[in-house]
């Protein structure tokens, strides 16, 4: 086995770090915080179950299966993890995550600093930057690893460090927020769709191992999954530092928008430049993983058409779709992508967990199609709220961890246990009868 680098799995985990944190990563643990007042630190803990370790869990189960995440649907159904999967890579890339990226650079970094700048022309440059350093996929985790991510991580120390050594008091809780902290900051790092992206981000990385020597299994396994627990434990300490600044330095107001608050924040701890680090901040956050995104989307439509889609050509597509939806609004894109999230996470979820807890143990596919089912219309239910259509929102309601999110878990785990043991009767009674 080829030697394990430090300094390699070092630049692998904070390539990682950035690829995670997005704009979605940066605006939203402020509000949380805001939001959570003195039971921040159980806001920190919610944010991280979903946030964190979800996405590790996806990263885990791609790695252990093989090289992509189609190796793990694979003990479902092939065909139904491509649809599944091609639905989830139009999520994280140019239909919501990778336009929220460019929106979230032009409120957040530009208008701040420029305020007569033009959504379109900034759109326009910042995906031809996006462009051009996505043309490589070989040398993508080293770009952001090496050169750009240091310094986005310089910044944030600056931001947190600022504010740890600033007088400040602890806001109490928002009233209008109703769940337990830990629920609803739990719930809101679905938003961040990290745990989405955690599996084309296990591909990324398994081939940028690969492309510096560690050949087999057990090396790719042992540098990948290293580097990602060190990418976790840095993604908590800057979660944790940002929900600890919104306790700490937010305005108690329900109308404040999590982009607004932000810049709040910045200027409040480092004066008027605050602006600008929150703007660099913003900036590298937002390319480092829109890179990632679009090389991950492009990727998974050269390996699903056997190259019939080039590499080149899928990133061209994803800036050309991205571009013209991230004029919208940040907060226009999470509204209208709101929907189609709270649908696909628990399917993407299911499968992962299932995989890691079940692949060894059960061979049958049945189970994990009944599984993924009944996951399927416990998640249409969970959308039809948004649409005024609320006949059997009171049945979800009596499901278990209803308040976090996850009644699917329960009925989809009792569903496979039962599916898997009458799928054993019917094996054994054949046997008897044979």
């Amino acid at each position: 086995m080829k030697s394990m680098s430090s300094s390699l799995i070092l630049m692998f985990a904070i390539a990682l770090f950035a690829m995670f944190f997005g704009a979605g990563n940066f605006v939203l643990p402020p509000i949380i915080g805001m939001n959570a007042g003195e039971s921040w630190f159980n806001a920190v803990l919610g944010f991280a179950a979903s946030g964190i370790i979800a996405p590790f869990l996806g990263i885990l189960a791609v790695v252990l299966a093989g090289k992509t995440f189609q190796d793990v649907g694979n003990r479902v159904s092939p065909v139904l993890t491509t649809i599944l999967t091609t639905i989830v890579i139009f999520c994280i890339g140019p239909f919501i995550a990778i336009p929220r990226t460019g929106a979230s650079f032009f409120e957040v970094g530009v208008l701040p600093i420029y305020n007569e700048a033009d959504a379109v022309w900034t759109s326009i440059l910042f995906y031809l930057l996006v462009f051009g350093l996505s043309l490589s996929p070989s040398k993508i985790v080293t770009i952001i690893g090496r050169y750009l991510t240091p310094v986005l991580i310089l910044f944030i120390i600056i931001l947190i460090g600022a504010g740890l050594f600033t007088n400040s008091n602890v806001s109490p809780r928002i009233d209008h927020i109703k769940l337990p902290v830990f629920e609803y900051a739990f719930y809101e790092g679905y938003q961040t769709m990290d745990a989405l992206a955690s599996i084309f981000f296990a591909t990324l990385l398994i081939s940028a191992a690969r492309n510096k020597g560690y050949v087999s299994l057990a090396e790719k396994k042992h540098v990948v999954l290293k580097a990602a627990g060190l990418a976790m434990a840095i993604l908590f300490v800057v979660y944790a530092g940002l929900i600890y600044l919104g306790a700490s330095f937010g305005v108690i107001s329900d109308e404040m928008t999590s982009s607004q608050l932000l810049l709040q924040i910045s200027t409040e701890i480092l004066g008027n430049n605050g602006v600008y680090v929150i703007a660099i901040i913003m900036f590298l956050a937002c390319l480092t993983t829109s890179v990632a995104l679009t090389a991950s989307f492009a990727m998974y439509f050269m390996r699903l058409t056997n190259g019939r889609l080039g590499y080149h050509e899928g990133v061209i597509l994803c800036i050309i779709i991205s571009i013209m939806l991230s004029i919208a609004s940040f907060e226009e894109i999470m509204n209208y992508g709101a929907g189609l999230l709270a649908f696909v996470y628990p399917l993407i979820l299911m499968m992962v967990i299932f995989y890691l807890l079940f692949n060894k143990y059960v061979e049958s596919n049945v189970p994990y199609l009944m599984a993924i089912f009944c996951t399927c219309i416990i998640s249409v239910l969970s959308i039809l709220p948004r649409y005024d259509i609320t006949t059997f929102e009171n049945i979800r309601k009596y499901l278990p961890l209803y308040k976090q999110g996850l009644e699917w878990i329960i009925p989809s785990l009792l569903i496979f246990l039962i599916a898997n043991i009458l799928i054993k009767k019917r094996s054994s009674y054949k046997s008897l009868k044979i």
